[in-house]
């Protein structure tokens, strides 16, 4: 039987993840219209489209990075929250436990980010779901292109670490004080529903779940969400900005293009696809490499996925 603490626990949790989601889209928008008012501004004599205004305020480097002022404002709201409600200091939401050379742990994150990305291109390629596109790369970098690859780092980086803190820093930590094979569960499973608006299709959504699963997992062995952030801020860069697909592109080269972003939709995206299959692999591999140091990094229990 669920204790009425646990009750509490679970509501809030859930009213955070449902207030970061009105507050990140309202300010977006509001972004986004503080750009479109500009760009109509200063085209009065045109009279663009709207969809001419949206190319003008997508194909601004600037506008990347001013989204990401909406993930650090929510921020805030969860710091002052973890402080005067559970009285949790800042610190709290980014390690559980005392831990050492923090960027080096971020360091690690990218590199396994950068091995992933290897695996999720070798494997799309291999199935056709994706080809080098030889039109895009970098030989023609200009500075309008350098400006998106900064602003695409900085809004990844953020981003990163925004959803870390707020799903393994605040809502798993919170969580671990139950059973912690329920909380990396439950924990996976809150991580898909800022998710469920645009993905609706099976493997898109046990992607995400086992990516919750996986990056909760690094959270618990390592006591922190530095390995977590480097692997997620890293791979959103790469797969939003690099790898991409076509509907996330910003304005960076998609050195790898999806055939067609719908091809497999009576099980999923390929975007799905790819990652479930990756992250399972991932998940697999770290549970019995943590299993064969005998649980020597698991700080508050054995977890049994």
């Amino acid at each position: 039987m669920v204790s009425s603490k646990s009750s509490v626990l679970f509501i809030k949790i859930i009213i955070l993840v449902i207030l970061s989601l009105i507050i990140v889209n309202v300010l977006n928008i509001a972004i986004y219209m503080l750009f479109a008012g500009y760009y109509s501004y200063i085209s009065a004599g045109s009279v663009p489209g709207d969809q001419a205004i949206m190319g003008m305020v997508v194909g601004n480097p600037l506008f990347l990075a001013c989204t990401a002022l909406a993930n650090i404002a929510f921020l805030g709201i969860l710091f002052w929250v973890a402080r005067k409600v559970d009285n949790l200091r800042p610190i709290n939401l980014f390690i559980n436990q005392p831990i050492h050379k923090p960027l080096m742990q971020f360091g690690t994150g990218v590199l396994i980010a950068l091995v992933t990305m290897v695996i999720f291109v070798a494997a799309g390629l291999a199935a056709g779901l994706f080809e080098f596109s030889a039109a895009q790369s970098l030989q023609h970098l200009d500075i309008k292109m350098a400006a998106f690859l900064g602003c695409g780092i900085i809004f990844s980086l953020i981003t990163g670490f925004y959803e870390e803190i707020l799903f393994r820093g605040y809502i798993l930590n919170r969580l671990l004080k139950w059973k912690p094979a329920y909380a990396l569960w439950l924990s996976a499973l809150i991580f898909i529903v800022p998710e469920m608006m645009n993905n609706f299709y099976i493997a898109d959504i046990l992607g995400i779940f086992l990516t919750g699963m996986l990056f909760g997992y690094l959270y618990i062995i390592t006591g922190s969400i530095f390995v977590s952030a480097g692997i997620h801020s890293t791979l959103h860069f790469l797969l939003l900005n690099v790898v991409a697909f076509q509907k996330y592109d910003y304005g960076l080269p998609s050195l790898f293009v999806f055939h067609s972003e719908y091809a497999y939709s009576f099980i999923g995206t390929p975007t799905g696809i790819c990652t479930a299959f990756v992250n399972a692999v991932s998940l697999a591999v770290l549970y019995v490499y943590n299993k064969k140091r005998n649980g020597a990094l698991v700080s508050k229990a054995e977890v049994n996925i």
